[in-house]
């Protein structure tokens, strides 16, 4: 069980908390307080602890752009997924993104897809939509495959796959650890990706229309992490495993390309901010 493979890597005081919250009707659910779950399980998947699974993560890579016409920088990285062999490689606009929503889900998710003002969060709301339906694989586009074994990423087939990163928002306070939503390895109907989609539609559709959002904490890495410890929280709850497992590595896989042309514009996220 979770908590179990837990308590090698978590301070009892942890431990004590995240029991606690898992009991609780009103859990506490930002990066701050899911930190110590996240370098839990990291450090679990260091040591090889991490659970089993039967079923299998298909082999089909998302990416997304928003406009129908794609730079030709871009276009560069997304051919590297492109010539993997024995893969199915599917990429959205906009405009697909949307009708897939409106085929797919209610008008609720598609008003809070009209909502995002960035194509960045039109992206991170996409993405959790489609691989709920589908599973598969989503790489942002302007990542670039280094040609080393992506076939490794798949000897667990069916655990929900993420790698993780660390920001200080707080100088004095130590580092808070969260997972990235780019790259995402799932299999379909995953509860986390439930949760992480219907928590940014419903903080969306609160918020109403608005010229600027958190990006980050809305639909990016911040809600996908709060998404994970909701559900590993679930688990602990009912004495059952969590089917997830940290992503180690995966520089040696792909690198971002941070020199293409969009990304000294105002389309690069972290430039809306």
């Amino acid at each position: 069980m979770l908590i179990d493979r837990l308590k090698s890597y978590m301070s009892k005081d942890e431990l004590h908390l995240i029991v606690s919250e898992a009991r609780s009707s009103q859990r506490r659910t930002n990066a701050r307080t899911a930190s110590p779950l996240c370098v839990a399980l990291e450090r679990a998947a260091i040591d090889g602890n991490i659970p089993g699974s039967d079923a299998k993560v298909p082999r089909q890579i998302l990416q997304f752009w928003d406009q129908k016409t794609i730079p030709a920088d871009v276009q560069d990285c997304m051919a590297t997924w492109r010539a993997i062999p024995d893969f199915d490689h599917v990429v959205f606009d906009e405009d697909q993104a949307r009708d897939f929503l409106r085929t797919e889900y209610d008008a609720r998710h598609v008003e809070a897809y009209d909502l995002c003002s960035h194509p960045a969060m039109k992206s991170d709301l996409f993405r959790l939509a489609y691989l709920y339906r589908h599973g598969g694989v989503y790489i942002d586009a302007d990542d670039v495959f280094g040609g080393s074994n992506i076939g490794r990423l798949f000897r667990d087939d069916g655990l929900f796959k993420l790698r993780s990163a660390s920001f200080k928002n707080i100088a004095s306070q130590p580092p808070v650890t969260i997972f990235n939503n780019n790259p995402i390895f799932c299999v379909a109907k995953d509860e986390i990706l439930r949760n992480a989609l219907e928590r940014a539609t419903t903080i969306l559709l609160g918020l109403g229309k608005r010229d600027v959002y958190n990006i980050l904490v809305i639909t990016g890495p911040v809600n996908l992490s709060i998404a994970v410890y909701v559900t590993a929280l679930d688990c602990i709850a009912r004495d059952a495993d969590f089917r997830f497992c940290p992503i180690l590595d995966w520089d040696d896989t792909a690198r971002k390309n941070a020199d293409l042309e969009y990304q000294k514009t105002g389309r690069n996220w972290r430039r809306a901010q």
